[in-house]
C-alpha cells in the first residue's frame, strides 16, 4: 500500500469516527488531563532535586512537601478523569458504530449471509469495533503524552543537570551504532 492509499484509509477512518458525533469538548478535557498529567510529572523532579541531593531530616520543607502531595493528588485526579472520558467517548463511539453496522447487516439481501460466515460478521461487530475503543481510550492520549514527555523530559534534564544531559545525548547514538548490527546478528542466531 503506498503513502497515498494510506492517508485515503485514514480519512476514511476519521470521517466515519466524524460521523459518530464524538463529543468535542469531552475529547478536548480529556486529552487536556492526560497533557496536564505528563506535566505534573515532569515537575516533580524539580520539586523533589534539592530534597534527594541534601536529604537530611533539617532540610525537609513542609512547603516542598505540601507542593509534592498537591501535585500527587492533582495528577491523580487528572489521570483519572482522562481515563474515564476518554472510555465514555469510546463506548459512545463504539456503540454507534455497532448501531450503524445492525442497521447496514439488517438491509443486506439473504444471499449476502449466504456468502459470508455469521462469525465473520460478529467479529467485525465486536472485536472491530472493540479495536476503535482501544484505539480513542489508550493510543490517542499516548500520542500527544508521547511528544510531551520526550521534550519536557529533555527540558526538565537540561535543568537538572545540563553536562550529564550532553554527555547522555552524545552516548546514545554511539551505543546505537555499537548495539544495532550486535543485534542484528542476534536476530539471525
Amino acid at each position: 500500500m503506498d503513502n497515498k492509499q494510506k492517508a485515503i484509509g485514514w480519512k476514511k477512518f476519521i470521517d466515519i469516527i466524524k460521523e459518530t458525533k464524538p463529543s468535542k469538548l469531552l475529547l478536548f478535557v480529556a486529552i487536556s488531563m492526560s497533557v496536564l498529567t505528563t506535566l505534573i510529572g515532569l515537575v516533580i523532579p524539580l520539586f523533589t532535586r534539592d530534597l534527594v541531593n541534601s536529604f537530611s531530616i533539617s532540610s525537609l520543607n513542609p512547603t516542598i512537601i505540601v507542593a509534592l502531595v498537591i501535585a500527587f493528588i492533582a495528577q491523580a485526579i487528572a489521570s483519572g478523569l482522562s481515563i474515564y472520558l476518554l472510555n465514555h467517548i469510546g463506548q459512545n463511539v463504539v456503540s454507534s458504530l455497532r448501531d450503524r453496522l445492525w442497521n447496514k447487516f439488517i438491509i443486506l439481501p439473504v444471499s449476502y449471509f449466504d456468502e459470508h460466515k455469521s462469525g465473520e460478521l460478529a467479529s467485525r461487530m465486536t472485536n472491530d469495533t472493540g479495536i476503535i475503543k482501544q484505539l480513542i481510550t489508550n493510543q490517542l492520549t499516548n500520542f500527544f503524552t508521547g511528544i510531551i514527555s520526550v521534550v519536557g523530559s529533555t527540558i526538565v534534564l537540561l535543568i537538572l543537570d545540563w553536562k550529564m544531559t550532553i554527555m547522555m545525548m552524545i552516548s546514545l547514538p554511539v551505543s546505537l551504532l555499537v548495539v544495532m548490527p550486535l543485534g542484528k546478528k542476534m536476530y539471525n542466531i
